[in-house]
């Protein structure tokens, strides 16, 4: 028996705004695609930065929050598995693309602003003289 481990941690900022959707049997999907910071070094010495961009899936109540705390731009951490989507386009060619479904979605940025309710304005009753106010 080989050895395996698929678990995956990514440190990053949204690229769009995530995508949320339903299964016919009303499971919560959420996409979003993740830029993630990479550099390294040239041989010459040289530091060469890049983002990698990787599209990561929440289900569940993870989703449904996902979806209404994050946005383009937000810091977050995910942690999950890589998952494999496989498919044959139009022209007959197989396709594959990596995607992480994550198990844990960590929001990193400041908590985001709730509309405050407007305060009421005083009820004034008509049928009464206030002398003060």
């Amino acid at each position: 028996m080989s050895a395996s481990l698929n678990r995956v941690y990514l440190l990053g900022r949204l690229v769009d705004d995530p995508d949320l959707r339903h299964s016919a049997g009303g499971t919560s999907l959420c996409r979003f695609r993740l830029a993630v910071d990479d550099s390294y070094r040239t041989r010459t010495g040289e530091t060469v930065e890049r983002a990698v961009f990787v599209d990561v899936a929440a289900w569940g109540p993870q989703a449904e929050t996902s979806h209404r705390y994050l946005s383009k731009g937000s810091p977050v951490l995910v942690e999950g598995r890589l998952a494999a989507d496989e498919w044959t386009d139009r022209d007959g060619r197989r396709r594959s693309q990596l995607r992480v479904n994550a198990t844990s979605v960590q929001f990193l940025g400041p908590k985001p602003v709730e509309a405050a309710p407007a305060p009421a304005a005083p009820v004034r009753d008509p049928g009464r003289d206030i002398p003060f106010q």
